[in-house]
């Protein structure tokens, strides 16, 4: 019995943590990172503690969205998707050139992309991970 509460500790303490990272306004943890040949894509940022990764593609000037996957929903391909505007795709190429993320003005610009393409993307997953 005593194993069993153990484990189910464990349980509740990691949900409270995911909780409690997903809260709009908290640091998201977003980071950028290389993904595997078979995943291309020109810029890829994981968040949420690898809970969500996010894939993007230059488009002229501009960075479009072009897949999001979610921890127990799966990879949601974009194939259309908004780009972002200009000030927000020189911001977020900045910091990915210089490998500097400013979690807070990052998280507004991942924010405002989803919201422009919110369409494209399952709602259940964007509601639970709490990105809109």
């Amino acid at each position: 019995m005593k194993e069993f509460q153990e484990k189910i500790s464990i349980i509740v303490k990691d949900l409270d943590w995911k909780k409690e990272k997903h809260d709009e306004g908290v640091n998201m943890n977003f980071g950028f990172i290389a993904m595997p040949e078979s995943r291309k894509s020109d810029y890829c940022l994981g968040c949420l503690g690898g809970s969500v990764f996010i894939d993007f593609d230059n488009h002229n000037d501009s960075i479009c969205i072009k897949r999001i996957s979610f921890d127990t929903y799966g990879c949601c391909q974009i194939n259309q998707g908004f780009p972002m505007p200009k000030g927000d795709s020189m911001a977020f190429k900045q910091m990915y050139e210089n490998k500097q993320i400013k979690q807070t003005e990052l998280e507004k610009i991942i924010r405002r992309t989803i919201k422009e393409n919110v369409k494209f993307i399952w709602k259940s997953a964007l509601v639970e991970y709490r990105l809109i």
